[in-house]
């Protein structure tokens, strides 16, 4: 039974009654991608699911559809759908809260820093933006923790099982689960496709190794969970591709992913060169720190808000041989976007290293597309404000990154060792540094917009908590 103490009472408390004011005085703003959204949500509501394979593909699937709900219950009570897509959007900040307290329990942190991560979760300008605007993000929250508890939960009943005496139903009940989180994490934003070989990967070297030691019950019930949760994911995963294959002539979940890759690739290496890659550097934290060092014209180069259709056409000799159809044209491209990463790989491992360090620049108070209240403009917009939340919580997210590394080094034999005991916090913490790991090199690898790094922001919270944890602990021994 999960204890909570008077401190994580009141968090939640000052929380709630903040997004009732913030609600009830802000308005979402229709603009860039949030028309799109709206636009697809319209679709699914007035023409349905036919209409939205038929004209796709489109945008990953689930927070079209919510929006759709949204647009049903506001013509059901005759209000703007807008009221009860903030109502959903808080109910998934809240549960994020929820489902963070819960790990961070796990990872045995004390009350008053779980109720300052609580806390900084309801009061958070990036957070609280993302519950106010028309964006996806929001959604993925929560199914991110569900599944770092799910892949936790699971591994550590494959640990601290001897000879495979773990029931087999509770295995496949939480395989079922681990996959179904993940394909709705996919249903959000398709980058997470990729994500469940490599969250399978500990469960396939603990199968390897059970099936070493002769212990066949074991190694029974692993390869069962294995196959459950890949099956969890990928049946309905490319049931959904092969609608879009159906209505519209494209075995794809979503648009773009190839066109992306291709546009970065030849933005970083078409003019790489010293400046270039200092100008990319200063750029990291924002266009502000770079305008005043190399100009408005190199620093807007590397720019969030590029043209694709440009960087993509810009060369048509380049892509004149491409077919027409969609699936042959997205093979064109990467193999191109290989053949120009090859050319140069030192350069192009540089240059997504440094554009990586975005990653680490998730909490800003100046999202936009959110209309606040003038005094609430007023503070957000400040620039001394921007500049503390920016570098302080970077600073923090990179330290206690570097700190979950060392941790995971240093513990790195109990991963796939059997014990009964001490396991939970090494289980947590390998399956939060494999998402924040594969999260941020295959990120790194695309264009880098804030709001995009959200989905991981509560994980970068959990190892800051864990990490200043540590330290209050080793001072505590040593003054013991």
């Amino acid at each position: 039974m999960l204890k909570i103490s008077r401190s994580i009472i009141l968090a939640f408390t000052f929380s709630i009654l903040y997004w009732i004011y913030v609600g009830y005085v802000s308005q979402i703003a229709l603009a860039n991608d949030a028309i799109a959204y709206d636009n697809l949500g319209s679709l699914i509501y007035n023409n349905g699911w036919g209409d939205f394979f038929r004209t796709g593909p489109h945008r990953e699937p689930f927070y079209p559809f919510l929006i759709s709900v949204t647009m049903s219950l506001g013509k059901l009570f005759s209000i703007s759908y807008h009221i009860p897509q903030k109502i959903i959007q808080f109910s998934f900040l809240l549960l994020t809260q929820i489902l963070s307290l819960i790990i961070l329990k796990k990872l045995k942190i004390n009350n008053f820093l779980c109720a300052c991560i609580i806390l900084y979760i309801g009061f958070s300008p990036a957070f609280v933006n993302s519950s106010l605007s028309l964006f996806s993000e929001i959604a993925a929250y929560p199914f991110i923790l569900l599944t770092v508890i799910f892949a936790s939960t699971s591994y550590k009943n494959i640990l601290i099982t001897k000879k495979g005496r773990s029931t087999q139903k509770l295995s496949l009940l939480l395989a079922f689960l681990l996959g179904t989180s993940i394909l709705m994490i996919t249903f959000v934003k398709g980058i997470f496709e990729l994500f469940i070989p490599f969250l399978l990967i500990p469960f396939c070297i603990m199968l390897i190794k059970t099936y070493r030691l002769k212990q066949k019950e074991a190694s029974n019930n692993i390869l069962a969970f294995i196959i459950i949760a890949a099956l969890s994911f990928y049946l309905p995963f490319n049931a959904y591709k092969l609608a879009n294959k159906k209505y519209n002539g494209n075995f794809t979940f979503t648009t773009r992913g190839s066109e992306v890759l291709y546009a970065e690739t030849k933005r970083r290496m078409d003019n790489f060169s010293a400046k270039n890659w200092l100008t990319a550097l200063v750029y990291v934290p924002g266009h502000r720190y770079c305008e005043p060092l190399f100009g408005n014209a190199a620093c807007a180069y590397w720019t969030p808000l590029i043209d694709i259709n440009k960087l993509l056409y810009n060369h048509k000799d380049e892509i004149s041989d491409a077919p027409t159809t969609s699936n042959a044209f997205k093979k064109i491209l990467l193999m191109k976007t290989f053949k120009r990463i090859f050319k140069n790989p030192f350069a192009y491992t540089l240059m997504t290293a440094t554009v990586g360090l975005k990653l680490f620049f998730w909490e800003s108070s100046k999202l936009g597309h959110v209309a606040y209240p003038d005094w609430m403009d007023k503070i957000f917009w400040n620039p001394g404000l921007e500049n503390i939340l920016n570098f302080s919580v970077a600073l923090l997210s990179f330290l206690a990154f570097l700190y979950l590394i060392k941790f995971i080094w240093q513990h790195r034999k109990n991963i796939f060792a059997f014990k009964t005991q001490n396991n939970e916090v090494t289980c947590y913490l390998l399956f939060v540094f494999l998402i924040l790991s594969v999260f941020m090199t295959i990120s790194s690898l695309f264009i880098i917009l804030t709001r995009y790094m959200l989905p991981i922001a509560p994980l970068y919270l959990i190892i800051i908590a864990f990490t200043i944890q540590q330290i209050v602990n080793r001072i505590k021994s040593r003054h013991s």
